[in-house]
């Protein structure tokens, strides 16, 4: 089989076509640096041999901000000449449109379309499926209560503003509910719906874009959680974590690498419940380049391990142990609540 292709080694010297439409019809009614952002990702999609470029170095070489750039693509987005799809956090595919062919194609009759049924979709129609596929899934989940028009809005908000996919957004209402169904107290709409929106924020400011991303989130989540929770119900304290020993819990595991095994084992080091006591054990071992239980066991004036349900505690631990095994349930719940 032939394959063809055209190289050309010098970009200054290769030739992007550019639509007569474009000029008379789009470019004179919309904002200079827009045209600048179009034209040179235009130039991109005939010359595939130049560098990859995205849109913080767009930014730099237009002077523009990186969301001036953002705006830029959902400008022509929006006016229907090209379609974004996101990658991940910060990479998005472009896909620019033959826009007399695309013209053309709209005005088709409906006779004509349906008697070519084996035509793909474009990307738009694709994109509209999904969205509606997302609100009967949502739908369905609210059962009896019907989705209103304000999250009819919001959802589609998070999809322009936020870049989340219409799966993402799915996953997003079935996590939220399921943490809402764990509260004693009954939600209203409105409140499901505040609920709702503060998850989508945090997960917007975590760089969450797709369905991935978003189940990654939510497992890290729940593991940071047990963790926290974990840790306190050996100390037997009775409160939710704040925000330095939640920074010195997260240490032990993601820096120093320690499983709750050899951190149970550093907790009963300590005669105090002070996380500060704890993580200056665990600091220590780390230093000293012991990274399992084992190594730890035969370090020098180590004792031995405590058997997990013979284990000493003081009475004032003892006591805190008794009362918190009669609320486990609650607090843990409450614990998993991380938009609160």
């Amino acid at each position: 089989m032939n394959q063809f292709k055209f190289a050309i080694d010098n970009d200054n010297m290769a030739i992007t076509p550019i639509e007569n439409i474009f000029i008379n019809h789009y470019m004179p009614q919309a904002h200079g640096d827009y045209v600048k952002v179009y034209l040179f990702g235009l130039k991109h999609c005939f010359n595939q041999s130049l560098d990859p470029i995205d849109n913080l170095e767009l930014s730099r070489l237009f002077n523009l901000t990186e969301g001036d750039v953002i705006k830029a693509w959902e400008y022509w987005e929006k006016e229907g000449i090209l379609s974004l799809e996101y990658v991940g956090a910060k990479d998005v595919v472009v896909t620019y449109y033959n826009i007399s062919a695309r013209l053309m194609n709209s005005q088709k009759s409906q006779d004509v379309q349906d008697e070519a049924p084996e035509i793909e979709a474009s990307p738009a129609n694709q994109m509209e499926a999904r969205i509606a596929d997302m609100y009967e899934r949502v739908q369905q989940m609210y059962g009896s209560r019907t989705i209103t028009q304000k999250e009819i809005t919001l959802f589609r908000d998070w999809i322009s503003d936020y870049h989340f996919t219409p799966e993402t957004i799915v996953l997003l209402v079935e996590y939220s509910m399921n943490l809402i169904a764990k509260k004693e107290r009954p939600f209203t709409t409105a409140q499901i719906i505040s609920y709702i929106s503060r998850v989508a924020e945090a997960w917007h400011k975590a760089d969450i874009r797709d369905y991935a991303q978003a189940d990654a989130y939510i497992k890290e989540s729940r593991d940071t959680q047990k963790l926290y929770y974990d840790v306190f119900h050996y100390l037997g304290l009775k409160r939710n974590p704040i925000a330095w020993e939640k920074a010195l819990m997260s240490k032990w595991r993601d820096e120093y690498h320690y499983d709750m095994d050899i951190i149970t084992y550093g907790m009963s080091r300590s005669s105090k419940t002070d996380l500060r006591y704890i993580d200056a054990i665990l600091k220590r071992w780390h230093d000293q380049g012991l990274t399992t239980l084992e190594a730890i066991e035969k370090n020098p004036g180590a004792p031995q391990r405590p058997d997990k349900n013979t284990a000493v505690q003081n009475d004032q631990r003892a006591q805190a142990h008794e009362a918190l095994d009669q609320a486990d349930a609650e607090w843990l719940r409450s614990l998993y609540n991380e938009s609160e």
